[in-house]
C-alpha cells in the first residue's frame, strides 16, 4: 500500500477507502482525486521535501545529519569603554564615600633593615608602626642585599599564625596562611652574580581553608581585655624575607632573614544607613516602622511575690551591622502593672520606723540601674575545649523620657488596661581602642552583641530577679554613608 502523506492522500494522488456499501465486503477502490486535492497533494510534497532539506526545523536536521556545520553568527558588539566618570547619557545609581576625607593610595614607603637586608615596602602611610593592608592587597616593594655575593636564593615569605593561650597553661599554635614566593634563584651552572636589589610582589588570598570549608582570612587580633585575663589570643601576619648563601668553612649559618610584622584590616561596610534622625521615637516608628528593630524580653519576678513580670522592649536600627564609628540610637520601654513598676524603682519598706530612721540617716536610697552596652563574646576552641568570655567594649547613655517614673506618681496610679510604662532613648558607641569588627575563623570566634541589663534596687530582697539579655548584632570598620560628598568615591561593598 502506498505511504500516506495526509488523511485519505497517497503518493499516486488516489483516495482510498473502503467500500462496504458497493460491494458488500472488504476491499478498496481507487478513485481518481480532484483537481483541488492534487493541488493539495502537491503543497504537501513540497512541505514534506522542504522538511526534509532542514529549513523548517533543525531537530529534524540534526537527526538526519549530525554532522551538518553550526548556522552563522553575526560578530558579538564591542564593550564599550569604561570611565570612572558617568558619560553624557549615564547617571550613578548608588555612590558612598569615604568617612574622613579623601582615601586614595597612599604614596609612603615603610622600610625595616638589619645588618644584611633591607626591606622597603611601597604604598603606606607616612609614620605608620607597621605595614598595613585590606582585603585581597598587593603586597609590593624592594629588597636590597648588603653582600649579594655567594648568594643562592632570595625568598619572601607570607605568614599568618593563630595562638590561643590559657592560664592553665593549654596553647593552641595554628598557622592558617603561608605562602613563599622566589624573588631570585641562582642557575645551575651559570656565574651570573645576584643583583643586589630587586623588586617583588606577593598578593594576600581572600580566604584559608578550615577544616572543609574556606573561611575569611581574619584580621589581625589581639584580645588584650582587663576583664578576660585568663585568655590569651594573638592572630598575627609576618613579612619574612630569607637569603640562603653557599656554605663554607667560615659561614656556619648560610642564611640571613628578616621577620616584619603587618597589619592585616579587611575593610566592610553595611549594605544600608542608620535612620539619619531616630528621635523623637514615636513620631519615626509610625512613619518609617522598616527602620526598627524590636528585642523583647522579660525581668523576671521571683515565684513567691505574687507580682507580673516586667516585659522589656528594646528598638534598634534595623540594619543591625553597624560601623565602629556609628553612635548607635535605640529606644527602651518596661511595661508592666504598678505593682511590679515600683517593686523596680523603689525598695521595699523597712519592717519599723525605728530601722527606717537609722538608715536614712546612713545611707542613701538605693537606685534601679538600667543599663545598654556592646559586648562582646570571645570563643575559643583550644585542644577539643570550648572557653567562652564576654567582656564590655561599649557604653550606652539613657535619657529618660517624660513623664519622669522616678518623680512622678502616674506609673503607680492604675493606668489603662492596668499596666504602665517607663521610657528612655539615647545612645551606644564602640570605645575609640576597639578596632576589629566581628569575624569568625572556626577555631576563634568574635561576636558582639547589644545587652540589656536591667538590676532592682538591693537585689538580694527584692522580688524582681536581676535581668540581663543580649541581641546579636554586627561590627564592621566601615559606616555606611546616605549622602556622600560628590568628590569623595569609593565602591559601595567592599
Amino acid at each position: 500500500m502506498p505511504a500516506t502523506l495526509a488523511s485519505g492522500l497517497t503518493m499516486h494522488g488516489f483516495i482510498e477507502y473502503e467500500n462496504k456499501e458497493a460491494t458488500g465486503n472488504k476491499g478498496t477502490r481507487r478513485d481518481m482525486a480532484s483537481e483541488h486535492q492534487r493541488a493539495f497533494y502537491v503543497l504537501t510534497c513540497e512541505t514534506r521535501s522542504k522538511l526534509s532539506d532542514g529549513y523548517i526545523d533543525s531537530r529534524t536536521r540534526d537527526r538526519d545529519d549530525p554532522c551538518s556545520a553550526p548556522p552563522c553568527y553575526t560578530p558579538s558588539v564591542e564593550a564599550p569603554c569604561y570611565s570612572l566618570e558617568p558619560g553624557p547619557t549615564e547617571q550613578r545609581l548608588a555612590l558612598a564615600a569615604f568617612r574622613h576625607g579623601r582615601r586614595s593610595t597612599p604614596t609612603g614607603v615603610f622600610t625595616r633593615k638589619n645588618s644584611a637586608i633591607s626591606l622597603a615596602l611601597r604604598d603606606q602611610e607616612e609614620g605608620i608602626p607597621y605595614p598595613t593592608y585590606g582585603r585581597g592587597a598587593l603586597v609590593c616593594g624592594d629588597i636590597a642585599l648588603k653582600n649579594p655575593q655567594n648568594v643562592l636564593s632570595v625568598t619572601v615569605k607570607l605568614e599568618g599564625r593563630l595562638s590561643i593561650t590559657l592560664t592553665e597553661g593549654i596553647t593552641n599554635v595554628r598557622v592558617f596562611l603561608s605562602t613563599t614566593s622566589t624573588v631570585w634563584k641562582a642557575d645551575e651552572g651559570s656565574s651570573s652574580p645576584c643583583p643586589s636589589m630587586f623588586p617583588f610582589e606577593v598578593m594576600l588570598p581572600v580566604g584559608c581553608q578550615d577544616v572543609d570549608r574556606v573561611r575569611p582570612l581574619p584580621p589581625t587580633f589581639n584580645s588584650a581585655y582587663p576583664s578576660v585575663p585568663d585568655i590569651f589570643i594573638n592572630c598575627n601576619y609576618t613579612l619574612t624575607v630569607r637569603v640562603v648563601k653557599a656554605r663554607n668553612l667560615k659561614l656556619w649559618k648560610p642564611q640571613k632573614t628578616l621577620h616584619v610584622q603587618i597589619l592585616y584590616r579587611p575593610r566592610t561596610r553595611p549594605h544600608q544607613p542608620i535612620l539619619g534622625s531616630p528621635f523623637p521615637f514615636y513620631s519615626s516608628i509610625k512613619s518609617l516602622p522598616e527602620e526598627w528593630h524590636q528585642v523583647v524580653s522579660a525581668m523576671p519576678a521571683r515565684p513567691e511575690s505574687g507580682i507580673a513580670p516586667l516585659e522589656c522592649h528594646l528598638f534598634i536600627p534595623a540594619v543591625q551591622i553597624y560601623a565602629l564609628t556609628d553612635t548607635i540610637p535605640f529606644y527602651l520601654q518596661l511595661h508592666a502593672p504598678p505593682p511590679s513598676l515600683q517593686a523596680f524603682l523603689y525598695t521595699a519598706p523597712p519592717p519599723s520606723p525605728k530601722l527606717s530612721r537609722s538608715k536614712s540617716r546612713t545611707e542613701p536610697p538605693a537606685q534601679a540601674t538600667v543599663r545598654v552596652y556592646i559586648s562582646r563574646q570571645i570563643t575559643a576552641f583550644v585542644n577539643g575545649q570550648r572557653v567562652t568570655r564576654s567582656c564590655p567594649i561599649g557604653e550606652g547613655t539613657l535619657r529618660s523620657l517624660p513623664p519622669d517614673a522616678a518623680t512622678s506618681s502616674s506609673v503607680l496610679r492604675a493606668p489603662e488596661g492596668g499596666c504602665g510604662s517607663l521610657e528612655w532613648e539615647g545612645e551606644v558607641k564602640c570605645r575609640a581602642d576597639v578596632n576589629v569588627g566581628s569575624f569568625n575563623v572556626g577555631k576563634l570566634v568574635v561576636r558582639d552583641f547589644i545587652a540589656l541589663q536591667l538590676i532592682p534596687p538591693l537585689p538580694a530582697s527584692s522580688p524582681l530577679l536581676e535581668h540581663k539579655h543580649q541581641h546579636c548584632i554586627r561590627l564592621v570598620t566601615d559606616s555606611f554613608l546616605d549622602n556622600p560628598e560628590p568628590t569623595q568615591e569609593e565602591p559601595l561593598f567592599l
